[in-house]
């Protein structure tokens, strides 16, 4: 089994930002721990030439997810639509990644 993290949150109020991607359930929990744990300050996500998220509040960008466990089956399908082989993982539209956002932050 697997999960399906699913993001979507508003920017400015002029678009939607919507991706998904598929991990281990335990590499999920572990990077939200992680995240919620990390040292305190501004986060940031980009995902434009000059669009970005600031996130203070961990719980409240944590609520733009949705975990949702996928039968083995079910990942089959969205590897074979949403694959990226060389990379060995299965993901759609620019997802923010916790992990990454952790690594960039203000102090």
């Amino acid at each position: 089994m697997k999960m399906l993290v699913k993001f979507e949150s508003d920017w400015a109020d002029e678009f939607s930002v919507y991706a998904f991607k598929i991990f281990e359930p335990q590499e999920w929990r572990d990077s939200v721990r992680q995240f919620k744990n990390s040292e305190p300050g501004m986060r940031y996500w980009n995902f434009g030439s000059n669009e970005g998220f600031e996130i203070e509040d961990r719980d409240d960008w944590l609520s733009n997810y949705e975990a949702i466990p996928i039968t083995d089956l079910e990942y089959d399908s969205y590897k074979q639509a949403f694959g990226v082989g060389w990379r060995n993982y299965v993901e759609f539209g620019n997802f923010p990644d916790l992990e990454e956002i952790n690594e960039g932050y203000d102090e």
